[in-house]
């Protein structure tokens, strides 16, 4: 999913180098390593500084709060480095909006649609939460798919049963591996999302004033093709 950093708070982007092989570069594998940030507009925000990577890999760039306030899309982190003997260099947009985007929904109102599921657990993670996340990436790149910018939601309360489904839909299919009965949940709870997704209206906030524009339902595929 996008980086999106809260409005006058701040965050980390960051992102990774994969080897020819596939693998992710440890810290002791990169040299040389720097980062510069940009505006949407190309202006320089934070001038280019070294970056210490972390152990396992991870490059990143912290975005102080007096960085981010500023409602912004596509901010830019320009990350340079050497790996490998090779120069490398790697944009990665992130977003500065009111708040992250998340789903409203939680392990309880899972359970309060299917009570089974209380007495279940996967990789041992009784709540299921990589299937949460799992939901909401598809969710907000599905958005994205459609012309939205999810970060700029005002009604994402309204997200509730697309979220529910959504995330339902991902925990019976990972259980269908070890039981066929679940593939029939799995479809039912995936088509009651498509069905809702496509009739939902999103209220986007451009400006930034808490006031949304104009409601705007996602394009549907029979749209797409007469277009």
């Amino acid at each position: 999913m996008d980086f999106v950093l809260p409005l006058s708070v701040g965050g980390t982007v960051f992102t990774y180098h994969h080897t020819a092989a596939g693998a992710v570069a440890t810290a002791s594998q990169l040299s040389d390593v720097s980062a510069v940030v940009y505006r949407p507009g190309g202006s320089e925000l934070i001038a280019s500084q070294p970056i210490d990577p972390d152990a396992d890999g991870r490059i990143p760039v912290q975005i102080e709060a007096g960085s981010t306030d500023r409602l912004g899309d596509y901010y830019r982190a320009r990350f340079s480095y050497t790996a490998e003997s090779a120069d490398h260099v790697k944009d990665v947009f992130f977003h500065i909006a009111r708040a992250p985007f998340d789903l409203p929904v939680h392990y309880d109102d899972l359970v309060r649609l299917e009570p089974d599921l209380a007495s279940m657990s996967y990789s041992g993670d009784a709540n299921f939460e990589q299937f949460r996340i799992a939901a909401r990436d598809e969710l907000f790149y599905r958005l994205k798919a459609t012309g939205r910018r999810p970060w700029r939601l005002l009604n994402v309360e309204d997200l509730r049963p697309c979220a529910l489904y959504l995330w339902l839909a991902y925990v019976f299919r990972a259980l269908s591996k070890s039981s066929s009965d679940y593939f029939p949940r799995a479809d039912h709870y995936r088509e009651l999302f498509e069905h809702i997704f496509a009739r939902s209206e999103f209220l986007e906030d451009t400006d930034g004033d808490a006031v949304a524009d104009e409601p705007s339902s996602p394009m549907r595929e029979t749209d797409l093709k007469r277009s």
